[in-house]
């Protein structure tokens, strides 16, 4: 097996209503994992989590961010064009 693989996440043209559907959702998963992450962390393991609540901060920026953006392309009949892929690399 290869130690470095790339997966495409999102290729496409999608409308505004539809990448917010998409992108919110990915946002959402991520501040719901981080955040219980970091409360298990904290709780069974009395460790930081400041690494998660920052990235959740991150997260909020760019869920509203996204929002301005998506009004944007919806006010002036605007698609977007995404492309994402992963990029998973096995370390020991």
């Amino acid at each position: 097996m290869e130690k470095k693989q790339s997966f495409k996440l999102i290729d496409g043209i999608f409308l505004p209503q539809e990448i917010g559907e998409l992108l919110f959702a990915m946002i959402n998963n991520k501040i719901t994992f981080h955040n219980e992450h970091a409360f298990s962390r904290s709780i069974r393991f009395n460790e930081d989590a400041t690494r998660s609540e920052k990235r959740v901060e991150e997260l909020k920026k760019f869920y509203t961010d996204l929002e301005q953006l998506i009004q944007f392309a919806t006010e002036n009949n605007l698609k977007f064009k995404i492309k994402s892929d992963v990029e998973i690399t096995l370390e020991k």
